[in-house]
């Protein structure tokens, strides 16, 4: 017998978990800004597939480091990554 997995599907490809990698991920409602939340129903997390804010972006705290170890100030990081000043203190301020 097939067992049949319900997997959300976003522009053609699978959404896995943010934080457990499962499949198992299923529609959650929506958020005020008007975003679709997900739910995995391994570890029971939420999440936002596309996220409107970059600094929410997984690289971003790796970019922010690799910037400030070149030398490049505050503003030319926030410059670069498009991102608010205040966003790249707070980043750098949170890593250490």
């Amino acid at each position: 017998m097939i067992k049949i997995v319900p997997l959300c599907i976003i522009n053609g490809a699978t959404q896995n978990c943010k934080y457990c990698h499962a499949q198992h991920v299923i529609k959650n409602g929506f958020t005020k800004s008007g975003s679709q939340r997900y739910r995995c129903k391994e570890c029971q997390k939420r999440f936002i597939g596309n996220y409107k804010n970059r600094a929410c972006y997984s690289g971003t705290k790796e970019s922010i480091i690799a910037l400030i170890k070149e030398g490049c100030s505050i503003r030319s990081i926030s410059r670069l990554l498009s991102i608010s000043c205040n966003t790249v203190l707070k980043k750098i301020l949170f890593l250490s």
